[in-house]
């Protein structure tokens, strides 16, 4: 009951993000989240006033969500439930950028999850 229960709210999390735009860039594909950083974090892209969130996924790389998408915005905190959701039932994740020329990858604003 309670993977199907957290299952749900991943799901719930990942439908409360804005819509999926049509161009962007795929950063990774099927990873799994082994690490959260949240508020003052101290890493290339700054703490965006305690709001930053960074996540380290099972290959080593660590991506923050884009500043738009941190925990000051509603649907950062929708993306930060939903990468709670997959480290914590080991789902795997695939990342999307679609700011910057079509995306660069620097980081991260669409998050796909699945079992």
């Amino acid at each position: 009951m309670k993977k199907t229960f957290m299952q749900g709210m991943a799901l719930a999390c990942a439908l409360a993000t804005p819509g999926i735009a049509l161009a962007g860039m795929e950063c990774f594909r099927d990873r799994k989240v082994t690490q959260i950083n949240i508020g003052y974090v101290d890493l290339p892209f700054g703490a965006d006033g305690g709001d930053a969130v960074y996540f380290t996924l099972d290959n080593g790389k660590t991506y923050p969500l884009n500043n738009g998408f941190n925990l000051d915005w509603p649907r950062g905190q929708a993306l930060h439930r939903t990468l709670l959701a997959a480290m914590t039932q080991r789902f795997k994740v695939t990342g999307y950028d679609h700011y910057g020329y079509g995306g660069t990858c620097d980081d991260i604003d669409e998050i796909l999850v699945k079992p």
